[in-house]
């Protein structure tokens, strides 16, 4: 593990040191079909996916995220074509624009009811996406977060 000039990186994950000493991922180097975001990276607290940082990953099938995250950023797993599994933990409070944007495989996730705001176009192009629940305290979805084929009932 490394860590220099507020980022850290080990073997897979690179992650951005925020003011508060947790850790943001900013890029995965992973090869894994099924992920389990870890709880810390460098003795870091994870609060959050930087945007981009998984984007791309067609090897990805399956995605946890540990409790106590808050965000998942903007295009965060945008394009995982592969992407079919998503369990988001608790606690988790803003899911960016694009974040699961084209992940055209994509039939089931986990919103937790801590989650406030769903960014525009979050699932443009799941179209194999059939159920969702959404918590009860949403206050916020953006525009075309459904756009592009969802099947939703």
């Amino acid at each position: 593990m490394i860590e220099r000039a507020g980022y850290g990186e080990d073997g897979e994950f690179r992650w951005h040191i925020e003011p508060d000493e947790t850790a943001v991922i900013t890029a995965w180097k992973g090869l894994k079909m099924r992920l389990h975001i870890p709880e810390t990276l460098g003795g870091r607290r994870v609060t959050g996916i930087g945007p981009g940082a998984f984007a791309g990953r067609e090897c990805l099938s399956y995605v946890k995220t540990p409790a106590g995250m808050v965000s998942v950023g903007a295009s965060a797993f945008e394009g995982c074509t592969f992407l079919h599994w998503v369990t988001l933990g608790d606690g988790l409070v803003s899911i960016g624009e694009k974040a699961f944007a084209g992940c055209v495989q994509l039939f089931h996730i986990r919103i937790p009811e801590s989650v406030g705001f769903i960014g525009d176009h979050a699932f443009e192009g799941c179209s194999r996406l059939r159920r969702l629940r959404l918590p009860e305290g949403l206050t916020e979805v953006g525009e075309g977060t459904f756009d592009g084929g969802t099947k939703l009932w």
